[in-house]
């Protein structure tokens, strides 16, 4: 649902999830079809802040998928490996130039007062990009954490704003499962208000994401896959997948990680 802004722009409403279909053909393996249509929704509302969030989130996460996807546990073994991830420069400047475009029309809607809950949720996913670029491609574990800190506080800001968001809990599930995953001599120096590394509290946040969020709830399945089977919920994490693969027929990662676990029972 489009509305006027104060701006005389428009502006889409949070809840009724104006831009799912770009995450639902990032997620079918469709990727020109996702910028494709980010692209032209931001030729007509070229302010929106959600929409420049997402147009980087899903050109940096599209790089690193095969980590993801399959295992988002895999990213934590790599990362201690040392195993970073390279991108080309030209991406480097789309996404950076994605980030840009998101602050300054978060700026100017807030400035406006209008949607303020796509606003700060258009920053959270923005300092979750960061914070993912800075520990995964330039290695830069104090900027990483810096913009770890700044997801979940904006992450709480949205649900006071909007108590129906429930994507800012995919926030919380990831900053929790990242914490219990690094080794318990690094945990004094990762310090993220609120979040203590307890799996537990990862699971509920991201079952909660999962069945309600709009816009992280396929991130939210993907980490309870995880979570689950590291917890020995085998036949919950299996449950996950195969609905995923249901819904994402064309996403050839969850179908091979699904097909893998079929044949290891």
């Amino acid at each position: 649902m489009l509305q006027a802004g104060s701006n005389g722009g428009a502006k889409n409403s949070f809840q009724e999830g104006t831009l799912r279909p770009a995450l639902d053909k990032f997620f079918n393996e469709e990727p020109e079809a996702s910028r494709a249509y980010l692209a032209a929704y931001l030729e007509s509302i070229p302010d929106d802040p959600l929409a420049h969030a997402l147009a980087a989130a899903l050109d940096f996460y599209g790089s690193m998928a095969a980590w993801i996807l399959a295992s988002p546990a895999a990213v934590t073994r790599r990362l201690m490996l040392g195993q970073h991830m390279e991108l080309s420069e030209e991406r480097h400047d789309r996404i950076m130039d994605s980030i840009r475009r998101a602050e300054g029309a978060v700026e100017r809607a807030l400035v406006d007062h209008a949607c303020a809950d796509l606003g700060i949720f258009a920053l959270a996913l923005v300092s979750g990009v960061c914070r993912d670029y800075y520990g995964v491609v330039l290695n830069r574990w104090k900027e990483s954490l810096a913009h770890a800190q700044e997801a979940n506080l904006l992450g709480r800001k949205l649900l006071k704003a909007n108590p129906k968001a429930h994507d800012a809990y995919c926030i919380f599930g990831w900053s929790e499962y990242a914490v219990a995953r690094l080794p318990s001599v690094a945990r004094p120096f990762a310090k993220i208000p609120g979040i203590t590394g307890d799996r537990a509290k990862a699971i509920q946040f991201c079952e909660v994401a999962s069945q309600t969020g709009c816009y992280f709830r396929e991130t939210a399945a993907c980490l309870l896959v995880a979570l689950y089977t590291e917890a020995g919920r085998r036949e919950d994490a299996m449950r996950i997948l195969s609905e995923l693969a249901g819904q994402f027929p064309g996403n050839s990662l969850i179908a091979a990680e699904l097909k893998k676990r079929q044949a290891a029972v």
